[in-house]
């Protein structure tokens, strides 16, 4: 398998361990300088991105992502990808998402996340980005 093949695999791999809320299985994909630039937020390092996951999604009943497509190119792997899960408070939470990683020796070293933050703003509240 060539490595833009493998880092396909891994992305894939990571995305639905996160869904799940396995996160330290999905960890394990993460290069230890791993930043996320999230669409509305900006930069933050993969810690806070876990925080953040672990107070909106952490607990959820049911989870299903689906990943609708994805494109590797050298480097970087883009999937695409619907979620659908149900939270712990019994509401359904359903996000489209596109996701732009980029690997550096075979662990996923910055990635990019584009979603409706609007949406999430709604679910979630106005605040919940702020530290």
């Amino acid at each position: 398998m060539s490595t833009t093949e493998q880092n396909r695999a891994t992305a894939i791999k990571a995305m639905q361990a996160l869904f799940e809320n396995q996160f330290d299985s999905a960890d394990a994909y993460f290069h230890p300088e791993a930043r996320w630039w999230i669409i509305g937020q900006g930069d933050m390092p993969h810690e806070r991105v876990r925080e953040l996951a672990h107070k909106t999604e952490g607990g959820h009943s049911v989870a299903k992502l689906t990943i609708l497509d994805t494109v590797a190119e050298g480097s970087k792997v883009c999937v695409e990808a619907v979620g659908n899960m149900t939270l712990k408070d019994g509401r359904l939470y359903q996000n489209t998402y596109h996701h732009v990683l980029e690997f550096r020796n075979g662990l996923i070293y910055r990635i990019r996340e584009y979603f409706d933050t609007v949406y999430v703003r709604k679910m979630f509240g106005e605040t919940l980005y702020e530290e």
